[in-house]
């Protein structure tokens, strides 16, 4: 389906950033910051070598630059001390900011946020807080919200792996997978289409994918 892609947006989360966090890190295989951004740097430009045709863009998250912010609010003598490494994505949305993906065709329907919200309506709240539909990836989760006023949010499931160590065997609502939002300009349309990972396998479009 590599043609069929024109654009890929990363909804954040990109990395844990748990030394800047308020978690302790209980991961047996820990990675300090420089590491995990040197990783999410060699992950995007592997998705880009796949679709190199493809424009490249990422919804800016509170896993690194707010909570990089409010580590240096804390630690002011740390400002210069963080090293930030480059990623080469066409557009980098600010946090809070809506971002519409192929807005070069005009599409004005839907938007993606990273978000905010986490509690059990973060659906629901969105469509009470941004004047169009709207996906966002904060929550790692599948979940869909009609409003009143005809706007409809969609909440996004994540890559990232679900037992996290600081979780400590806690349940969560995370699902793996990704989705996929097919856009119409003429019609001005668009259906938003999810593709759910269990142990490594993944169904789309009547194919079978196993990692």
């Amino acid at each position: 389906h590599k043609s069929e892609i024109d654009e890929v947006v990363f909804g954040g989360d990109g990395i844990d950033a748990s030394a800047l966090g308020k978690h302790l890190n209980l991961e047996e295989d820990k990675s300090d910051l420089h590491q995990e951004m040197e990783a999410f740097r060699d992950y995007a430009e592997k998705i880009k070598s796949l679709l190199p045709k493809a424009k490249m863009s990422s919804l800016q998250c509170n896993h690194y630059s707010l909570r990089k912010a409010r580590f240096i609010a804390e630690n002011p003598a740390m400002k210069n001390m963080i090293k930030d490494i480059e990623f080469k994505f066409d557009i980098i949305t600010k946090h809070g900011k809506p971002y519409f993906p192929l807005n070069e065709y005009g599409n004005n329907l839907i938007a993606g946020i990273h978000g905010i919200f986490f509690n059990d309506v973060f659906t629901k709240n969105n469509t009470m807080n941004y004047p169009h539909d709207l996906f966002q990836g904060h929550t790692h989760c599948i979940q869909m919200y009609k409003g009143n006023n005809g706007l409809t949010s969609y909440g996004i499931p994540c890559l990232c792996k679900k037992e996290m160590a600081y979780l400590q065997g806690r349940p969560t609502r995370w699902e793996n997978g990704f989705g996929i939002l097919n856009y119409f300009p003429k019609e001005n349309r668009y259906t938003l289409e999810y593709c759910i990972i269990k142990n490594g396998v993944g169904a789309y479009r009547n194919e079978v994918y196993k990692i």
